[in-house]
């Protein structure tokens, strides 16, 4: 049963993952290399949990699985913005562990290992083409755009309509770095798969 509170999210979104350039995820495909790491970061431009505003504030998933994550088995860490009040961390938690409906509670199905929430300073920037997402001495990525191999100029390459449920539609790039130092759960994928877009969520 879910909490009832009417809720939405939307804002911007970066990510990395192990996977080589086009990530077959997003069709529904297995991952390139077989398993699955990844790190996303969203920056909230507008939200509310009933009454509770949510905008303007960051968050993270880190997850690594043994397959596709489509299949499950997911073992996955969040990390919520440490400007938060009381009322927004109780708001996000309700959200992001499916009680209050929607997109999260679908997913969470998916998570067979869950290393809980933890708190930390998040920054979001984008400058130019570039976009970067950062938890000091956890996370750090820089995505970029892919070069053209034919003119090895750089090119917006678009996907529209995917599989991916965090973000249906954005551009595919590459991850110029992409480190990520949480204790559960660490890799580096600098070089691999990066992507940029939006995401809008709303439940219950």
């Amino acid at each position: 049963m879910t909490t009832g509170v009417q809720w939405s999210l939307r804002g911007d979104y970066l990510e990395a993952c192990s996977c080589d350039f086009g990530c077959p995820c997003k069709f529904g495909a297995s991952p390139t290399k077989g398993y699955c790491q990844g790190v996303i970061g969203f920056e909230i431009q507008e939200g509310s949990y009933g009454r509770v505003n949510l905008g303007g504030l960051g968050l993270a998933l880190i997850i690594s699985a043994p397959a596709s994550p489509f299949m499950g088995n997911i073992t996955a860490t969040f990390y919520l913005d440490e400007r938060a009040t009381p009322q927004q961390r109780q708001a996000l938690e309700a959200i992001l562990s499916g009680q209050a409906g929607g997109f999260w509670d679908a997913l969470g199905s998916l998570v067979s290992d869950n290393r809980g929430i933890k708190f930390a300073p998040i920054q979001m920037q984008t400058s130019g083409k570039l976009r970067t997402f950062t938890i000091p001495g956890v996370i750090d990525l820089v995505n970029e755009p892919l070069l053209n191999p034919m003119t090895q100029q750089e090119q917006e390459v678009m996907v529209t309509n995917s599989f991916d449920p965090f973000c249906v539609s954005g551009r595919a790039g590459k991850s110029a770095k992409a480190v990520c130092s949480d204790p559960d759960i660490s890799f580096d994928l600098s070089g691999q798969q990066g992507y940029i877009g939006t995401f809008a969520w709303a439940g219950p």
